[in-house]
């Protein structure tokens, strides 16, 4: 790891100024640099690196300020997945609205990778989700969201429900798991391009064997199951796999389980710890 060096911050603090007038870029050239400074050495990175003179906000404000202008969205990306500048996280902006609310409204028409990172490590930076919080995610919600805002929105629903950011971000990896669980509670495919149930099922099963427990469950909890064995009278593929997967079930995701039964809580009655 490297040492602070104040003419290596110097020509970092001078690139960032540059892609916070313009951030249209994905990134810049020393752009990693705070990741590879020692531990020791970030306190005087974030003393000497004078964000606020760079935005022009007051550091306590500074991801409020940003958020309220659709154009620095890269550039508050950046400072949060980065995970090394100091940033005030929990403050409420002018209109009464928390860093999560920003976030949710953009990330509910334009879903992307680092913008799930940005949220996921809101949670490593001490926020905590509050009931405004929830309160807001639910008036985002309505009949006219398209499909993919719909996913978006779940997605934002599963990060205020877990409120955590190791096990958000390993949510976003299994995340088509959660859209199974959901395509189940729902007795309709989200998110997956099937046409019924019974393919969702089957291919959750196929793909996914060490969560086959909890897709089980679910099948119980929300009485799908005679609706899907209906569905595969004719063909038997899915018997023949529920058969396959008891005669050859892996080690379960203990953890994922865990996560599942936040998100979805009427789960816990139908699973074993």
């Amino acid at each position: 790891m490297e040492k602070l060096n104040l003419d290596a911050l110097a020509s970092f603090k001078a690139e960032l100024a540059k892609y916070f007038q313009d951030c249209s870029m994905e990134g810049f050239e020393l752009m990693q640099y705070p990741a590879s400074l020692a531990e020791a050495d970030r306190k005087s990175f974030n003393e000497n690196l004078e964000l606020s003179g760079i935005t022009g906000l007051q550091r306590e404000t500074i991801l409020n300020g940003l958020l309220r202008d659709n154009g620095k969205i890269k550039f508050v990306v950046y400072l949060l997945v980065t995970g090394i500048i100091d940033l005030e996280v929990s403050n409420l902006d002018i209109d009464g609205q928390t860093v999560f609310m920003r976030l949710s409204a953009i990330y509910i028409k334009r879903e992307t990778y680092q913008l799930g990172r940005a949220i996921g490590n809101l949670f490593y930076r001490g926020y905590s989700i509050c009931e405004a919080d929830l309160k807001f995610l639910q008036g985002l919600y309505s009949s006219r969201l398209t499909s993919e805002e719909f996913l978006n929105w779940s997605r934002l629903r599963f990060a205020a429900l877990i409120n955590d950011g190791d096990n958000f971000l390993y949510a976003l990896k299994k995340q088509k798991v959660l859209f199974a669980l959901l395509s189940i509670k729902m007795g309709r495919p989200v998110y997956f391009n099937l046409p019924n149930l019974l393919g969702v099922v089957g291919n959750a099963i196929h793909h996914y064997p060490d969560c086959g427990d909890i897709i089980f469950r679910a099948m119980e909890a929300y009485s799908r199951k005679k609706a899907v064995e209906a569905l595969d009278m004719k063909k038997r593929n899915f018997a023949k796999k529920k058969s396959d997967y008891i005669l050859n079930k892996p080690e379960q995701d203990t953890r994922f389980e865990e996560i599942a039964k936040i998100v979805y809580p009427e789960l816990s009655l139908f699973l074993k710890g």
